[in-house]
Order: C-alpha cells, then sequence, then structure tokens
C-alpha cells in the first residue's frame, strides 16, 4: 500500500470520487468527515480529501488494530 500512497501523493479528491477510488462507502468517508478524521480541505462547500494523508490514516489504523 505504501507504493500507492507514493503514487497519490498531492492527489486530492471530493469525497465521492475518493469512495470510488478507494471502494469505501461514501456514507464511510462522510461519517470520518462529520467526526474530523477526513484530511483535506474545504473548496468552496465541497471537502477535497488529501489522498496520501487519508490512506497513511488508514493504515495506520488497520494496523493498530492488528498488534
Amino acid at each position: 500500500m505504501a507504493n500507492y500512497a507514493q503514487y497519490l501523493n498531492g492527489k486530492f479528491l471530493t469525497i465521492r470520487a475518493a469512495a470510488k477510488e478507494t471502494g469505501l462507502p461514501e456514507f464511510y468517508l462522510r461519517r470520518l468527515e462529520h467526526e474530523g478524521k477526513l484530511p483535506g480541505f474545504y473548496s468552496g462547500v465541497k471537502k477535497m480529501v488529501n489522498m496520501s494523508k487519508f490512506w497513511e490514516m488508514f493504515n495506520a489504523e488497520s494496523e493498530a488494530c492488528c498488534k
């Protein structure tokens, strides 16, 4: 997964596009945003997700669960 994170370095997607790219439910990403856990910024009313930071966060959480 580290190679994929490097590929996405600097890539920002909307929540809907991030859901399609990752295969995760859009509802899950929106819930993360509501909880303040989704990395990125707002461009107007759209949340732009920093995909490299998202994968880092996602990998860290999955590694913490497995230990």
